[in-house]
């Protein structure tokens, strides 16, 4: 079964949220969404990228530590490795 190149709602929105500095209302989706999938690499390391333009580095670099776990994207044709090569870069 082919994975989806469009992401869910949920992960859509919680890109947008970030990428337009909402990061209350991402960190809140991408939360949810661990809850369901905590599986999900690319949800780990978005988490990530809010918890570093908050400042907060050490739950960051927590969560980008997370991808390196996961055994799955969660979406999408991206693949597992450069998700986790991304979050090892993030993390130092």
């Amino acid at each position: 079964q082919a994975m989806s190149v469009i992401p869910p709602p949920p992960l859509a929105s919680a890109a947008q949220s970030l990428s337009s500095g909402q990061l209350d209302d991402a960190e809140e989706t991408l939360r949810g969404m661990l809850e369901q999938d905590p599986d999900s690499a690319i949800s780990w390391f978005l988490l990530g990228e809010v918890l570093a333009q908050r400042g907060e580095f050490a739950q960051a670099r927590v969560a980008y530590g997370r991808v390196e776990r996961c055994n799955s994207v969660g979406y999408g044709t991206v693949d597992i490795e450069t998700v986790r090569n991304a979050a090892n870069r993030r993390a130092k």
